[in-house]
């Protein structure tokens, strides 16, 4: 039985793409058995793949357990921080018996990693959110906040991200491939500071 299961382990281990990952991560639980090593396989390769993943129907699924330490890594791939505060409204609104959970989740977001633009947006749009938009309220003036007591410090930016290398105030945090004004690979413009318009995920959040 071991021995058998050792085999399908590391089978489907090495046959993981962004959707398997996110489908056997759901079911992980049903399997009664030790998955350590495959739990933690899905979870890289949900990381690796993190953009792609968010587009997933079945990111949408994924326990809240199960999101929290996803959104928690530092190793999560990501064009700008902005992309893992849209994916965890994404999952929010799926269903609405999740609002509650927004609080304990916003603890996963980088805020000192967004831009400042977007920090006064969020600022804005959680006047709105009723007993959850105190904390999204709190997070954004605690970002806030240190850009103002550490800005001239060597250690200014200290990303949770470990691909967000670089940092501006009107960008947040960047990986390298951003050159000279446009995005080598990835591109972010959910908050789209043309028009008065939130987010379309987050505008969903606001009408429950």
């Amino acid at each position: 039985m071991n021995s058998h299961w050792f085999c399908f382990n590391q089978e489907l281990q090495d046959s993981l793409d962004s959707s398997t990952a996110l489908l056997v991560l759901q079911q992980i639980h049903t399997l009664g058995l030790t998955v350590t090593d495959l739990r933690q396989a899905c979870e890289e390769q949900i990381a690796q793949d993190f953009e792609s993943c968010v587009k997933e129907d079945s990111f949408k699924e994924l326990g809240k357990t199960q999101l929290a330490r996803i959104l928690a890594r530092e190793d999560l791939w990501v064009a700008r921080e902005e992309v893992v505060l849209d994916a965890l409204f994404t999952w929010i609104t799926a269903s609405a018996d999740r609002n509650n959970s927004l609080g304990l989740l916003l603890q996963h977001i980088d805020f000192s990693s967004l831009s400042m633009q977007n920090l006064e947006e969020l600022s804005m749009y959680s006047q709105s959110l009723g007993p959850n938009g105190f904390e999204l309220q709190y997070s954004v003036d605690e970002a806030k906040q240190m850009r103002l007591t550490r800005w001239w410090r060597d250690d200014y930016h200290d990303p949770r991200r470990h691909c967000l290398h670089f940092w501006s105030p009107e960008l947040g945090a960047f990986p390298e491939g951003y050159r000279g004004g446009q995005w080598v690979a990835g591109e972010w413009n959910r908050f789209d500071d043309d028009e008065d318009e939130m987010p379309g995920d987050l505008a969903k959040f606001l009408q429950h």
